[in-house]
């Protein structure tokens, strides 16, 4: 009860949200209205103060996204119509949207449920509707995960490179994603879309860097689409890290 004692109730969510227990759809359930109650908490503090996210810890903020993340996920439902997504993401700090995020990007990598159905069921919409800042703009740390999204989005990738190279991602190691296009199907099955998503990495690096695998995806990607000029772009991007040809 955050009236009788801030402090142990802020404690006591800082223990519940970093307790490693599992996701139970009927728990989550149930946890609803108190998480709504802690993310209205967080919201008003945050208005006092930005200072006052030192209440929380930084890891249970995060954890507390991924708990909002589970329950779009589990429900089965479309969280954009249930307005679910708009009432909790505009009260969430920014560490907790990264969690949101990050859970998505883990999701989308370890579950087989089809990934078509989940973009066309909301993420789609969820995407669209951040890039014209409803119910908040996206911040470049969201988006910084959210581009990964797209590795894992294989058979809706086009569509979803489209819209995800369009966050506001920055200061990352594009590494990750230009070595994971080097070894994925989409690489050879849709290259545009592929060099499209390399390029957006690239282009958000703090330090560009040569990765050895650009020149093996510049030799898959010449033959098929060199004549474009998102592979004219990806050569640019090359030179700039010091390639030669």
């Amino acid at each position: 009860d955050w009236s009788q004692d801030a402090v142990v109730a802020q404690q006591t969510w800082s223990v519940l949200l970093n307790y490693n227990r599992g996701t139970s759809h009927d728990l989550e359930q149930i946890l609803i209205p108190f998480y709504r109650e802690f993310a209205d908490k967080v919201s008003d503090l945050l208005k006092e103060t930005a200072d006052n996210t030192e209440r929380f810890d930084d890891q249970a903020l995060q954890n507390f996204g991924s708990k909002i993340a589970a329950i779009t996920m589990i429900d089965g439902s479309n969280p954009i119509e249930s307005n679910f997504v708009n009432e909790f993401i505009p009260a969430m700090p920014e560490a907790s949207r990264v969690g949101f995020a990050v859970w998505i990007e883990r999701f989308l990598k370890e579950s087989d449920k089809d990934k078509a159905d989940l973009w066309n069921l909301w993420l789609h919409d969820y995407v669209k509707l951040r890039l014209l800042g409803m119910p908040i703009p996206l911040s470049p740390k969201e988006g910084n995960h959210m581009l990964e999204w797209c590795l894992y989005l294989t058979p809706v990738f086009c569509e979803a490179v489209e819209e995800l190279t369009k966050v506001p991602a920055q200061k990352i190691c594009a590494g990750s994603i230009i070595k994971d296009l080097n070894v994925n199907a989409v690489t050879d099955d849709k290259p545009l879309s592929a060099c499209k998503l390399a390029n957006a990495a690239m282009e958000a690096e703090d330090y560009p860097h040569l990765h050895e695998v650009l020149p093996e995806l510049h030799k898959k990607w010449r033959p098929v689409i060199g004549k474009t000029e998102t592979f004219e772009k990806f050569e640019e991007l090359m030179f700039k890290r010091g390639w030669r040809g």
